[in-house]
């Protein structure tokens, strides 16, 4: 399992999410932060200037404070998944790159990867650890399976319920989603429900507000399919996302 977080993120909802879920799922867990590559480029044209959000004071941004920035924020992160690793003995690596966060995670050998919400400024992303359901988007594929097992024993270790967002219509294929889904409910005697919905982008992100979801499960496929900026999805994700691959 990987846990990316990019400059300027807080970390801590996804930190805390990524080692619940590596404890639920018996895995180990890499932090990876990914310095910005275009805070970089920025900062090494000459008349590059930063704005203090405290003071208003604009000032050079020269590349190394840049750098000093950064190995700070590294350092705060690695302290905080080190401390919440402990917590729940989970074994744990930490990692630093250079790039863009999205394309840096993916590259990672990793089945699961959870990302922070950032969900706008004034909508602050809710962690597991808040009352809420765990939503899991299904349609039946190896990704998706894999997501629906880790989600269901996240929820068992939580005491939470499972919320299955399933494939909406009368194709065969799409009935024989929704099936799996009720079956491994039952199999499992899981604590939640299937939604049938039309599972493109605006609707899963509106089901998992209108939910009040903790964490929500996209399996790869989907994402994809959704948009080719999938960086989108963790802007617009009100929980801390996860990409099942």
């Amino acid at each position: 399992m990987v846990v990316a977080i990019g400059a300027a993120m807080p970390g801590r909802v996804a930190v805390k999410t990524g080692v619940d879920l590596a404890a639920a799922v018996g895995a180990a867990l890499e932090g990876l932060f990914v310095e910005s590559a275009e805070l970089w480029r920025v900062s090494a044209l000459p008349n590059a200037r930063e704005t203090s959000t405290l003071t208003g004071i604009r000032r050079p941004l020269a590349a190394g404070d840049l750098e000093r920035a950064f190995r700070v924020e590294a350092a705060r992160l690695e302290r905080l998944l080190a401390t919440q690793a402990e917590r729940t003995r989970v074994a744990w690596s930490f990692t630093v790159t250079r790039g863009d966060l999205w394309a840096a995670a993916l590259a990672r050998n990793a089945e699961l990867i959870v990302f922070e919400a950032m969900a706008g400024a004034n909508v602050p992303p809710r962690s597991p650890r808040a009352q809420g359901p765990l939503l899991s988007v299904f349609d039946a594929t190896p990704q998706a399976r894999r997501g629906l097992a880790a989600t269901t024993r996240l929820a068992r270790m939580m005491g939470s319920e499972l919320v299955i967002l399933v494939p909406a219509g009368n194709a065969t294929a799409l009935r024989s989603a929704r099936k799996q889904a009720e079956d491994w409910l039952a199999a499992e005697h899981a604590t939640g429900c299937t939604l049938p919905l039309c599972l493109e982008y605006g609707s899963v992100m509106g089901a998992a507000r209108l939910q009040r979801g903790v964490l929500l499960v996209v399996p790869m496929p989907v994402a994809v399919e959704w948009s080719a900026d999938i960086s989108a999805l963790a802007t617009d994700a009100p929980c801390p996302l996860v990409i099942a691959r």
